[in-house]
């Protein structure tokens, strides 16, 4: 055999060689892609399990805090054991990766983070916007781009004096109007 055809030889043995790597480079790029997705469906799985759980954890914080507000107020001394509760809820929650959206009063209302159940007027137009009451804390996953549980929260809307004074002359306006089967 000539040095040539060795030459050839191990140029095509390199080739091939380099072939390989690459196949077998793209071959491990598809089993991580497939171990990444395996991870992030049984992740999601054991999310769609605790669904149920966290939302009534959830529920538990809203009537702990609700419980505690109202002691406070009352001046019991009870007041600060039901905060311990809200806390602790709060850090079961973080064991689990879930933390709190962080709603709370003037706070500014966010949608894709807070569910607005009630509007309250206000005509104070620093507040319009901002959150009046938390009704139930919302939670997400940590690092999550979406939340989990959106909080239930009362909003102010800015409503000027005027608009209010034509808002109430339509409305009365309109009851002075005779309807349909109404004498005339």
């Amino acid at each position: 055999m000539s040095q040539d055809a060795v030459a050839a030889a191990l140029q095509g043995l390199e080739t091939q060689i380099q072939g390989f790597h690459a196949r077998a480079e793209n071959y491990e790029q598809i089993v991580r892609q497939m171990q990444n997705r395996i991870e992030q469906l049984q992740g999601d799985q054991v999310q769609a399990l605790l669904k149920p759980v966290i939302q009534r954890f959830a529920g538990l914080h809203a009537q702990a805090a609700e419980a505690s507000a109202k002691a406070k107020e009352r001046g019991e001394l009870s007041a600060k054991e039901l905060g311990f509760f809200v806390v602790a809820i709060e850090q079961a929650l973080d064991l689990m990766g879930i933390e709190t959206v962080g709603a709370a009063p003037a706070v500014p209302f966010d949608p894709s983070r807070h569910h607005a159940t009630k509007v309250v007027p206000t005509n104070d137009p620093e507040l319009d916007k901002s959150i009046e009451a938390v009704l139930r804390q919302g939670f997400t996953y940590a690092g999550a781009p979406r939340v989990f549980l959106p909080a239930q929260v009362s909003v102010y809307r800015y409503e000027s004096d005027e608009a209010r004074e034509v808002e109430t002359t339509l409305s009365s306006d309109l009851d002075n109007q005779p309807g349909e089967g109404d004498p005339q």
